[in-house]
């Protein structure tokens, strides 16, 4: 367990106009699924090096991982893969809460990195943080979007679509990394990882349910 929002563990050097840690880019991928951070734990060893771990999860059950990052780097160090964390930035949360997010999701990412960990960075945007969000990730990497809950409506599609799109001009990244159903983006080599509802569905659908 760490204190002083992990400053006693170490303080990176700011870059850019919001001061976050620097998050290195990710040149490539080389597992075949993935598994969200609460069933990490449960992968046997000998099928972790073929296996990622992701975020996407609320942000309740990814607090963990910030008050306790020694303890999480180390579950998470024999992955082939890890997705960045992904605390929440949305629009109706006060501006000093949505930017301490960032920061979060960068530190991790940066933490992860250090101890030799292949991350996926991951972007994170709602509303007017996307300028935040572009300043925290590296070009030319793989990069992982949410479209969880995007494609819920003709407005949340497009403004997804305007966000994910600006940011893969802007940072062109080597290949995508998607949860969730999406639809428009740009021809893009792109992983698909699965939904909790998806894979709801379709265990649903095998049964007979």
């Amino acid at each position: 367990m760490s204190g002083w929002q992990n400053l006693d563990v170490v303080t990176y050097p700011g870059t850019g106009a919001l001061d976050m840690p620097e998050v290195r880019r990710c040149t490539g991928l080389q597992v075949t699924e993935f598994v969200d951070l609460t069933r990490a734990a449960q992968v046997p060893p000998d099928r972790r090096r073929s296996t990622g771990v992701h975020f996407f999860l609320p942000d309740n059950l990814q607090e963990r991982a910030w008050r306790d990052p020694l303890r999480t780097r180390k579950l998470l160090s024999g992955f082939g893969a890890v997705i960045g964390p992904t605390f929440s930035v949305y629009t109706d949360f006060p501006l000093p809460v949505r930017l301490f997010n960032l920061y979060r999701n960068a530190w991790l990412c940066r933490f992860f990195q250090d101890g030799g960990i292949n991350v996926v960075p991951v972007a994170v945007f709602a509303g007017d943080m996307l300028p935040a969000c572009l300043s925290v990730l590296p070009e030319n990497s793989v990069l992982a979007f949410s479209a969880v809950g995007s494609m819920n409506s003709p407005e949340k599609e497009a403004e997804f679509l305007r966000g994910a799109g600006h940011i893969i001009r802007e940072k062109e990244p080597l290949r995508l990394v998607v949860y969730g159903k999406a639809r428009g983006l740009p021809e893009i080599p792109t992983l698909h990882i699965p939904s909790f509802t998806e894979l709801l569905h379709q265990r649903l659908g095998r049964t007979g349910a």
